[in-house]
């Protein structure tokens, strides 16, 4: 299967069915349907299937959609960096990094960075952290920010900063009268939980297993703003990192220590065999330095 039925498999599902994937894709919608179709029998499988007149993602399709996702994203930054070649844009520093951490720590190190160098031009990719080093062990983003280190043998990772689970209650929750809270304490409530088998989801489970507490999760989510929102909605209480509370509104909501502390560090992702460009080595010097100081300056 070649690299187009990927992105045309990856945008049917993304953009909700063919006529919005072919506008994207800039291709017709005939031509999004013969690609699928040629999928399909390359594969010998049902990707789609048609209820009424749309187009509906199979099981199958749904599966393979979390795998084509990192490689659809590493075409496309690829693609820009090619067109920034061939413009002659060669000092573009392209920066892949988690929501949280795009968010809260990497707008000060670039501005550090525009003040040095006010003609230099960033690129600033914001994904999950499994496709932040995918795009960087593809090249396709020189740096990547992420929480936890990763084993990835081809990677190199440089910790930043120290953040840590926090729990974040509706205001005028029971559990928002206690200095800290603890695993046991969860019961009875619903709790919004990182993604499980993602490092944050494995390290929260950890923590409940050595206490021999159950996990029992109402929700589930990769995105610790996404269960921010939740709370703020009164579902229920979320274990998240630190991070997002520096650049989300906690208007409503209280911050509370967990117990026992769960260290969430950030670290920046580069390849071992490639040396950083100038540009690059400017901003991990920003990062460094500012890390010395986050998030207690905050």
């Amino acid at each position: 299967m070649n690299a187009r039925h990927l992105e045309v498999i990856h945008a049917v599902i993304e953009r909700g069915g063919v006529v919005n994937a072919a506008e994207a894709l800039g291709v017709t919608q005939p031509a999004i349907s013969r690609m699928i179709r040629a999928a399909e029998a390359e594969l010998g499988l049902k990707l789609f299937e048609r209820i009424g007149r749309r187009l509906v993602a199979t099981e199958h399709a749904e599966q393979l959609f979390e795998e084509i996702a990192p490689v659809v994203a590493s075409l496309a930054a690829i693609r820009e960096h090619v067109v920034d070649l061939r413009e002659g844009r060669t000092g573009v520093l392209r920066i892949a990094a988690t929501p949280g951490l795009a968010h809260s720590m990497i707008p000060d190190a670039i501005s550090d960075v525009l003040k040095r160098r006010p003609d230099s031009k960033i690129s600033l990719d914001i994904r999950r952290r499994e496709n932040v080093l995918q795009l960087v062990r593809t090249n396709a983003s020189e740096l990547g920010l992420g929480l936890m280190p990763t084993d990835a043998p081809d990677l190199v990772s440089t910790p930043l900063g120290g953040g840590r689970i926090v729990c974040v209650a509706p205001v005028g929750h029971p559990l928002t009268s206690r200095d800290f809270v603890t695993p046991a304490d969860f019961r009875g409530h619903r709790l919004i939980i990182m993604t499980r088998g993602s490092p944050l989801g494995t390290l929260i489970a950890s923590a409940f297993k050595a206490e021999r507490q159950p996990l029992d999760w109402f929700i589930e989510t990769p995105y610790s703003a996404s269960a921010c929102t939740f709370v703020r909605a009164g579902i229920g209480l979320a274990l998240v990192d630190e991070y997002v509370t520096y650049h989300t509104d906690m208007q409503g909501m209280v911050q509370l220590p967990f117990v026992p502390e769960l260290a969430v560090p950030a670290f920046l992702y580069r390849s071992r065999t490639k040396a950083p460009s100038k540009l690059a080595s400017l901003f991990i010097s920003a990062m460094t330095a500012r890390a010395t100081k986050w998030p207690q300056a905050r």
